[in-house]
C-alpha cells in the first residue's frame, strides 16, 4: 500500500553545502529527481532502486525555485 502525501503538487528541494537534490510530483505523473550523476547514482543504490531517466515535466525549468517561491515554504534546519 502506497499514500500520495502531494495534493496537486508537491516540490521539495534539499541542499547541503553545493550539492542539490530537487524533486517534484503532482497527482498526474510518478515524479522527478533532479540533481548530479553521482548523487542520483549514490540514492539508488543506497535506497535499491531502479533509475529511469525521461523528459521532466517540472524540473526541466531552471527557474523553477524562483517561479515557485510564492506558493513554497522554507525550513532552514
Amino acid at each position: 500500500m502506497a499514500f500520495d502525501k502531494g495534493v496537486d503538487f508537491d516540490f521539495y528541494q534539499f541542499k547541503k553545502d553545493q550539492e542539490e537534490i530537487l524533486f517534484a510530483w503532482s497527482n498526474w505523473f510518478e515524479g522527478e529527481i533532479k540533481s548530479l550523476s553521482h548523487i542520483l547514482e549514490n540514492l539508488s543504490n543506497e535506497f535499491d532502486f531502479k533509475l529511469r531517466f525521461g523528459e521532466a515535466e517540472y524540473l526541466n525549468n531552471d527557474n523553477i525555485i524562483e517561479e515557485m517561491k510564492s506558493v513554497l515554504s522554507f525550513h532552514w534546519i
